[in-house]
């Protein structure tokens, strides 16, 4: 799925879900998506989560931004790979070019070492093919202009968490 200023031609998205399908395969993951920096969903491959994946590529875009200012508070430019881990599942993330993020699902049997070698290769063939595509569309930065929604990114992730977790709070 392509967010609302992303344009794919057919063998670049088919590229994208190869380098996926590829990572979930050789990690032994359980899915992995790929996720524009304003929360838009552009792919996701593997087993179907069981859980909203729109909210959920909202509130990943929204952690990775948390991390990076974070990262600024503490000198650096940015935290490139994160990591969460449950009792059952963990979360693998990763900014590729500061265009996208990478996010791997598996579960307690799979290491997370493992998972960071795979993701981190993969990231390099995402980089690539994502170079290519913004040299298709002809962006002199390499990137995509903003529609207006990166403005709105706040609020529609506020309106996520609402709608995810509800806006009354007991105390």
């Amino acid at each position: 799925m392509a967010g609302e200023n992303w344009a794919l031609f057919e063998q670049d998205f088919w590229a994208l879900n190869d380098a996926l399908y590829t990572l979930i395969s050789n990690s032994y993951s359980k899915s992995a998506m790929l996720i524009d920096r304003d929360g838009r969903l552009i792919a996701n491959v593997g087993e179907t989560p069981s859980f909203d994946t729109e909210s959920f590529a909202t509130l990943s875009a929204a952690d990775l931004a948390a991390s990076k200012e974070l990262a600024s508070m503490l000198g650096e430019r940015n935290f490139r790979n994160q990591a969460h881990q449950g009792k059952n599942t963990g979360i693998y993330q990763s900014s590729i070019d500061d265009r996208v993020i990478l996010v791997v699902l598996f579960d307690r049997r799979k290491t997370l070492g493992l998972v960071r070698l795979k993701a981190e290769k993969t990231a390099h063939e995402l980089s690539r093919i994502l170079s290519c595509i913004f040299g298709k569309l002809g962006s002199p930065e390499g990137k995509l202009e903003s529609v207006g929604v990166g403005a709105d990114f706040a609020a529609q992730a506020d309106q996520q968490i609402d709608d995810l977790l509800g806006d009354s709070i007991d105390v």
